[in-house]
Order: C-alpha cells, then sequence, then structure tokens
C-alpha cells in the first residue's frame, strides 16, 4: 500500500484541523510496534505493520496522533488522542459512534450542522455493532464492522462500492490517560471478523 491512503472518516479530524501539526521522521517510527511503544500499549498481531503515515499534531493540552500501517492486505489505522480523563474519552467515543451511525440515516444533520438527503442503505451494507468486551457487569464500548469504499469512506449504499470490509473500535488506557481509535481494514473477500476481533482484544495498556 502507498502512502497517499486517504483517512478514514475525514469528519474525526475536523475538530482537530487548529492544532500545528508535524510529520514523524521515517527513521523514528518504522512499524506500528514503535508507536505503540511510545504510547504504553501492545499488540502482538499489529505491531510488525510497517508504517505509510505517521502525524502527530500538538494541542494546546493535548497530542493528536495518527498512524496508518500496511501488514499485508491488512491497513490498520490508528487514531491517538493523549491526556483524556475517562468523562472526556467517553464523551468522544459517544460522539465518534454517533457520527457513524448517522451516515446509515436516510437523513441526517451532517458534521457541520448542514442537512443532507440521503437514501436509505439496505440493511445488508449498515454497520454491525458489537460489544467484545462485554460482561455481567461492564457494558464495554462498541466496535463496528462496517462497508468501506475505494477510499475508505464507509458511507456506502451499494454493494458494488464496497471494495474494503473492516473493525471500527475504541480503547481507553485510564493509566496512561490515552484514548485509541483502532480500525482494521482487507479487502471485502478477505476480511476475517474474528481475526480482527482477535487483533482487536489483544490491543492491550501497560499499567491497566
Amino acid at each position: 500500500m502507498s502512502g497517499s491512503i486517504p483517512l478514514t472518516v475525514a469528519v474525526f479530524l475536523a475538530a482537530f484541523s487548529a492544532s500545528r501539526a508535524s510529520a514523524a521522521s521515517a527513521a523514528s517510527y518504522v512499524r506500528l510496534g514503535d508507536v505503540f511503544a511510545e504510547v504504553g500499549v501492545r499488540s502482538p498481531s499489529c505491531e510488525s505493520a510497517i508504517l505509510t503515515k505517521s502525524l502527530r499534531r500538538e494541542g494546546r493540552s493535548h497530542v493528536f496522533w495518527t498512524a496508518v500501517a500496511g501488514l499485508g492486505w491488512r491497513i490498520i489505522r490508528l487514531e491517538i488522542t493523549t491526556n483524556m480523563g475517562p468523562e472526556a474519552a467517553g464523551r468522544l467515543i459517544d460522539e465518534r459512534s454517533v457520527v457513524v451511525r448517522a451516515l446509515y440515516k436516510p437523513a441526517t444533520v451532517d458534521y457541520f450542522g448542514v442537512m443532507s438527503g440521503r437514501s436509505d442503505v439496505q440493511s445488508d451494507l449498515r454497520p454491525d455493532v458489537l460489544y467484545p468486551e462485554k460482561s455481567l457487569f461492564h457494558g464495554g464500548n462498541p466496535a463496528f464492522i462496517v462497508w468501506a469504499k475505494k477510499d475508505f469512506d464507509y458511507a456506502v449504499r451499494d454493494r458494488a462500492e464496497a471494495v474494503y470490509r473492516g473493525l471500527l473500535a475504541f480503547r481507553y488506557c485510564a493509566v496512561r490517560r490515552t484514548l485509541l481509535q483502532l480500525e482494521i481494514f482487507e479487502p471485502a473477500a478477505q476480511f476475517d471478523k474474528e481475526a480482527a476481533l482477535r487483533a482487536f482484544t489483544q490491543l492491550q495498556c501497560s499499567g491497566d
């Protein structure tokens, strides 16, 4: 995969557009594991993926880091937000989940407040919403199994547009006060849902 892969769901970055951007040195970060090591997480099945993009934006009180990597036909995208308390992280997860769900409504308010009429999406193209870490006393965060176009846009409305299938999930590291948004995409015909879910559950925060 080339380093020109478009960012998935560009609306997720709109809130960060005012922050200062600087590209990380290719010599400093070669594998996704290098990024994991700096933020204090581990994911054995993703660490050897080769970085194609590493972009850090320094905000007033947070660092926003986007990393995109390739491993075979798998494309992994990681959004990192540092210095977030648990309540703020929970609100951001809820906001991003609402954005994903809104993409599939027949008519919805776009991110910048513009009303857009959209045709209804057939049921087999809508995201599957899972709670992979749900337990008796803990609901866990949602994970989405989504279809995506060739530019990694989630809003697929026709099966002919469905080039990729992937997982979108969230992990909050309490000790590091860091929120991770993980996306794993594969060509639709090769997508392995169970393998993607395993890769997510293996994403573990040090110290938590």
